[in-house]
């Protein structure tokens, strides 16, 4: 353990050698944006399923220093529901 972050690049190269699956890839972007923003871009369907809301989205910086969660309230309400 280095205590260094892994790189994105480095995280798909990881994953791939382990035949682990990730997470799906949304978009690439510059800036996380406002918390509202980002909440907001939490809420919206799965990839994995039809009709299913999705979980979150992880953000995440390109050199791996900074990483997150914003979870979807709508997802909360649909699964305890």
């Amino acid at each position: 353990d280095t205590g260094k972050a892994l790189t994105y690049t480095e995280l798909c190269s990881i994953a791939a050698i382990m035949g682990v699956e990730q997470v799906p890839f949304i978009r690439r972007g510059k800036a996380f944006g406002s918390v509202d923003t980002m909440l907001a871009d939490a809420e919206g369907l799965s990839l994995h399923g039809k009709d299913i809301p999705r979980e979150g989205l992880v953000w995440r910086t390109e050199d791996g220093s900074v990483h997150f969660k914003c979870k979807s309230r709508s997802y909360k309400v649909w699964f305890e529901g």
